[in-house]
């Protein structure tokens, strides 16, 4: 008999394979957006958050005014632009997912592998007696991309909140940017 302890599967020549070492072509490949320098931020009538809090019962898109633009190169590597959804609602027995697009014209398209996608949201439902609610906040990083949109000389973005599962079950009071 061969003793093999954990120690020795993390390394695959111990246990005699070689792999051929081959580029692996997707890892730095970027997303190409739809629309070059889109200022879809500045000509989309979109819904305010001034009723709030929002239920997520379709899809809702806001305005998000950005307090810092046109940063430099070594202001972006100090600290990351971060969007954050605020006042997440939902009850502690619920599942709830929702996407999240900057800059996205149009939600009937909606993808995973488009530029404009920043991120997604959910909670999986907790046993516990009695209906409680959890509150809770969503950061997701702006900076890579603005870039690939080429949108960081714009003054505000477009956040498109799409509901995928739950959207019911799901309230957002608010949102900002904040640097990190």
């Amino acid at each position: 008999l061969v003793r093999v302890t954990v120690k020795d599967c993390c390394e695959n020549t111990k246990l005699g394979y070689v792999y051929q070492p081959v580029p692996i072509p997707w890892l730095n490949n970027k997303p190409i957006p739809r629309v070059k320098k889109s200022k879809i931020a500045k000509t989309v009538e979109p819904t305010t958050l001034s009723t709030v809090p929002v239920t997520l019962d379709k899809v809702v898109k806001f305005v998000v005014n950005r307090p810092k633009k046109s940063r430099s190169s070594k202001q972006k590597e100090d600290e990351e632009e971060i969007l954050v959804i605020e006042g997440i609602e939902v009850e502690k027995g619920k599942y709830v997912k929702f996407d999240v697009f900057v800059n996205d014209e149009d939600e009937t398209e909606v993808g995973l592998d488009k530029t404009e996608y920043t991120g997604s949201f959910a909670h999986l439902p907790h046993k516990r007696k009695g209906n409680m609610k959890v509150k809770t906040t969503l950061k997701l990083g702006l900076n890579e991309l603005l870039e690939n949109l080429e949108a960081e000389d714009d003054d505000s973005v477009l956040v498109t909140l799409v509901p995928k599962f739950g959207g019911n079950d799901v309230t957002v009071a608010g949102s900002k940017i904040e640097f990190a």
